[in-house]
């Protein structure tokens, strides 16, 4: 899987691509997340590349979203559309997880509060 890190003024952007919905890629991202979380700065999740999601990587943004909120964190998920966020519509989770349609506008986000 490719997972690309970068940081950017006191955030970590974690960016996913497709092979995020394999076995093989939730596991990076399982292990890559508790890392950068262990850092102790907010999140960006980049899930523009991700075409699809099914419920069980689905499951994986929550795990990681309530990661970072135990650890009095923020987690800011973009790139979300099509069929993802239809999938987080359906299951109410664009009601909890913060969404926002680009890595800019999560970057400001974050430095605000």
């Amino acid at each position: 899987m490719a997972i690309t890190i970068q940081r950017e003024k006191g955030v970590t952007v974690l960016i996913v691509d497709e092979t995020f919905v394999s076995h093989e890629g939730e596991q990076e991202f399982d292990e890559k997340s508790r890392e950068v979380l262990a850092e102790g700065v907010d999140l960006v999740l980049d899930v523009s590349q991700v075409p699809f999601i099914d419920s069980r990587r689905l499951a994986t943004i929550v795990i990681c979203y309530k990661r970072a909120t135990e650890a009095s964190l923020r987690m800011v998920v973009v790139g979300v559309s099509g069929a993802i966020l239809e999938t987080l519509r359906m299951s109410r989770l664009d009601t909890i997880l913060d969404l926002v349609p680009t890595r800019r506008e999560a970057l400001t986000r974050l430095r605000q509060e």
